[in-house]
């Protein structure tokens, strides 16, 4: 190798690492299973082995200097990820397409970080995906088809954000869905179209927001068990129920939740 070329791998390294921070290598049982808890990371470690099934990088600092950004592929050598743990990090920002080719994820958390924004595309080809977590960030606004094409996604919980502004079409095209948590957000108003075309779902979970008003037909055609729409940060005693017709011009906090059969709503 000439003088040159090891300059150069010398300094991609150097501008690569984070100043002052450890050295540190993940702990891997096997080839499938790698750990890097609490590691002190600032960027996802190169060289995992293609075989890897289950990553957890829980409790790091994955800055990718400073700017705090996953960038596209960085997973693009791991088609048999199944389980990827990104919890409490300091991700304000992931690039559509950054788990693509991901086929046999099933498994994404994405909570306690500073995300602000889901761009539409972001979990583009996760045909396996069933449990998405993405609560305690800073999201604002769920953009139309942020979610869409994740034929076997079960759960998605994004309680405990600033979501105020849901588009139509945000949930579109989740078949599969079964549990929806948006609890601990700014959400003031809900339509229809909000929650329109999800046949399977069984929880929603809604408290702790600022809801003022739910439009007539809201739940109808849904599959709902569970529906937690109480402790509003206001007028909670002025909801006026609409449908269905057994309930209609029934204040909300009188109707009690045993009632209310999956098949009514």
């Amino acid at each position: 190798m000439g003088r040159k070329l090891r300059h150069v791998l010398i300094f991609l390294l150097i501008i690569l690492k984070e100043p002052n921070m450890p050295e540190a290598d993940c702990s891997c049982a096997s080839s499938e299973n790698c750990t890097c808890i609490d590691m002190g990371l600032t960027s996802i470690p190169q060289n995992l082995p293609s075989s890897l099934s289950c990553l957890n990088l829980e409790r790091n600092c994955i800055t990718a200097n400073q700017i705090a950004m996953i960038h596209p592929r960085t997973f693009a050598n791991l088609p048999r990820l199944y389980s990827l743990e990104l919890d409490r990090n300091n991700i304000t920002m992931i690039q559509p397409g950054t788990f693509a080719n991901l086929p046999r994820l099933k498994w994404l958390d994405l909570d306690i970080n500073k995300i602000t924004m889901i761009s539409p595309g972001t979990f583009v080809n996760l045909p396996r995906l069933d449990a998405l977590k993405v609560s305690e960030n800073q999201i604002k606004m769920i953009q139309s088809g942020t979610f869409a094409n994740l034929p076997r996604l079960r759960w998605l919980d994004l309680d405990v954000n600033q979501i105020k502004t849901i588009q139509p079409g945000a949930f579109a095209n989740l078949p599969r869905l079964e549990k929806l948590e948006l609890c601990d957000n700014r959400i003031t108003m809900i339509r229809p179209v909000t929650f329109a075309n999800l046949p399977r779902l069984e929880v929603l979970k809604l408290c702790h927001n600022q809801i003022k008003m739910i439009q007539p037909g809201t739940f109808q055609k849904m599959a709902l068990f569970r529906l937690n729409i109480m402790k509003f940060h206001s007028i909670k005693d002025e909801i006026i129920c609409d449908q269905p017709p057994k309930f209609q011009g029934q204040k909300l906090q009188d109707i009690n939740p045993e009632e209310i059969h999956h098949d009514q709503c």
